[in-house]
């Protein structure tokens, strides 16, 4: 009898994991979306996450690694289909691009697969050496962070998305106003001067550092602003993302809430 109820488990077991390995559905109709690029627009924005953790899966149906996806998505042949998913999860599919559909949907999303395929790069590696003097002489550095969440935006003073966003990051600063363990940084690279006068009308919380371009540029390796890093308390970069809802839930899983 025990062996009977062993071998029913195992079967069942094994049954439960091949479905837990199953594809879900489309959650949209991918051939809609690949005709018009403001079909696709609406689509980017309410369903694809790729900053997320996410399943990922090839065209055969076949569970891939989320490097493999992104790296498949540069190619600008497939489109990212989200599929149904357990509550707070994402999945995803490679769907090829295929019939009549619309060429500048495949090169936009090439192009974004691969600033998150750079961003996802970016995960797991040492933060780079750094030496912030802030408006008011605070300095910030590598060894004086260590031990510390940082989070970091780089933005600059004409950027209309860093300034829209400033209201929702104060918000996450007044937050966790009582964490020590917490830093906001931002660097820019527009004088202090203009900083200064800046921040008298608009009022960022996060501590503001003036820095050359090409730190961001070439240092960071990054031209897109904003860029936000979730930086852990040994210097690891947790996460970089252009999405300050991402940044948020990020900092949160960190943080322990």
């Amino acid at each position: 009898m025990r062996s009977r109820f062993l071998v029913f488990i195992l079967s069942f077991a094994l049954v439960w994991s091949a479905a837990a390995q199953k594809p879900g559905r489309p959650q949209v109709d991918p051939s809609t979306v690949m005709q018009l690029g403001t079909n696709f627009s609406y689509y980017n924005r309410d369903h694809v996450r790729l900053s997320e953790d996410f399943t990922a899966y090839n065209e055969h149906n076949k569970k891939i690694s989320k490097l493999q996806f992104l790296e498949a998505l540069t190619s600008a042949k497939y489109l990212p289909l989200h599929l149904t998913s357990a509550p707070g999860s994402w999945a995803y599919k490679l769907y090829p691009f295929k019939g009549h559909y619309d060429k500048e949907v495949a090169d936009i999303t090439a192009q974004f697969a691969g600033y998150e395929l750079d961003h996802y790069k970016c995960e797991g590696r040492k933060f780079p050496a750094f030496k912030f003097t802030d408006l008011n002489g605070n300095v910030y550095t590598n060894a004086n962070t260590k031990g510390k969440i940082l989070v970091l935006k780089s933005w600059f003073i004409r950027c209309q998305a860093c300034n829209l966003e400033m209201p929702e990051l104060n918000t996450v600063v007044d937050k966790y106003r009582n964490r020590k363990d917490i830093l906001f940084v931002s660097i820019a690279f527009d004088s202090k001067a203009s900083l200064i006068k800046f921040n008298k009308r608009k009022g960022f919380k996060y501590a503001i550092a003036s820095v050359p371009e090409t730190y961001i540029e070439q240092k960071l390796n990054t031209n897109m602003y904003p860029t936000h890093w979730i930086i852990n308390r040994d210097g690891k970069i947790v996460k970089r993302t252009n999405e300050p809802d991402v940044m948020i839930e990020a900092v949160g899983r960190l943080a322990g809430i």
